[in-house]
């Protein structure tokens, strides 16, 4: 309160300091100076993170410092001093479309490409995986759903789902993090031997014929034919075949 006291009175007259927020109430029957809580400027929509407490009180009581987080932004009650009122509940709200999260106002529905897609795999609007774009929602800090693929051949409008194409079969670790081609159960030697021309699938061989100079009886074996003695010859009718060189 400022003084308005004569040099030559003993009566003083006081009157409440304006510039620093107070103003006249009579409380319990008495005058006294109070501050009247109000919202400061940065109670407003729009904003792009949490303000301070200050700046979100105007005038009042500054404290508590901590803000609370709402579901669109921040707010606090500014408290009267002295008697005075408190204001009404004074918000920092993030521009349309975005929340709050941690400090700062984030974006809460954003697009986002779907990625680790393994070869030999498809996912796309057209079949029963997710499209090739989602859109994620902000959730505890964490973007959901995950942009990672998974493998999946669930029907799902909003997950980046993938699954092996036609004539592949789901492997890997975690299975399905690879697509390997199916094979038939004929498919079963780990190399293609020196003498045979093979076809392959997914790692593995079978013989489809003899190179020229060799013949393949019923061991299914390629040999070279040779001219040589019974005992260390496989005999079939009118053929004889050298062990060497299978």
């Amino acid at each position: 309160m400022e003084s308005a006291c004569s040099t030559d009175s003993q009566a003083c007259q006081y009157k409440c300091d304006a510039s620093k927020g107070y103003e006249y109430k009579v409380v319990g029957g008495k005058g006294v100076c109070v501050v009247n809580g109000q919202c400061g400027s940065a109670a407003t929509a729009n904003v792009d993170g949490k303000p301070t407490a200050t700046n979100l009180c105007a005038k009042g009581d500054p404290s508590p410092t901590t803000l609370t987080q709402t579901a669109n932004g921040w707010s606090r009650v500014c408290k009267g001093v002295n008697g005075g009122n408190d204001s009404p509940t004074c918000n920092a709200t993030c521009r349309a479309g975005y929340i709050p999260s941690g400090t700062t106002c984030f974006q809460n529905e954003k697009p986002a490409t779907c990625t680790g897609l393994p070869a030999n795999a498809v996912r796309s609007s057209t079949n029963s995986n997710a499209p090739k774009s989602i859109t994620q929602t902000l959730n505890g800090g964490v973007r959901t759903p995950s942009e990672v693929g998974t493998p999946n051949t669930a029907t799902t409008a909003n997950a980046c789902y993938y699954k092996c194409n036609a004539g592949y079969t789901p492997s890997g670790t975690p299975l399905g993090s690879s697509c390997i081609q199916s094979c038939d159960a004929s498919f079963t030697l780990t190399s293609c031997p020196a003498g045979a021309n093979c076809s392959s699938c997914g790692g593995k061989h079978k013989i489809d014929s003899c190179k020229t100079g060799r013949e393949r009886p019923s061991d299914g074996n390629c040999y070279y034919i040779a001219k040589c003695g019974s005992a260390n010859s496989k005999t079939l009718p009118k053929s004889t075949y050298g062990i060497d060189g299978v």
